[in-house]
């Protein structure tokens, strides 16, 4: 005579697990106002036959070439603004001297 396998408290939790949570959300959905089983097609990818998307074709040369420009000129900016800053010190410490 075969033994009778034993399962412990967690896999007898993770088994009820599996039940009560797929049970759970689809209460909770229906309970929303929405179709649970749509909910659950779409997150799995399930599509209906007539259901088609289209796919949005964007082109991002424009936006990167915008970018790169302002990043070019933000660089030019600071190049300047710390040049300035350079010259700023440089009369500070001639009229620091003068005194």
């Amino acid at each position: 005579m075969a033994r009778r396998l034993k399962s412990t408290p967690f896999a007898r939790f993770l088994i009820a697990m599996l039940f009560i949570v797929p049970l759970a959300y689809i209460g909770a959905s229906y309970y929303n106002g929405e179709d649970p089983i749509a909910l659950i097609k779409d997150k799995l990818g399930i599509e209906e036959g007539n259901r088609t998307t289209v796919a949005e074709e964007t082109t991002y040369d424009d936006e990167t070439y915008d970018f790169r420009q302002e990043i070019e000129d933000l660089k030019d900016r600071i190049e300047e603004l710390e040049q300035e800053n350079a010259d700023l010190r440089d009369k500070v410490r001639q009229l620091e001297m003068k005194q």
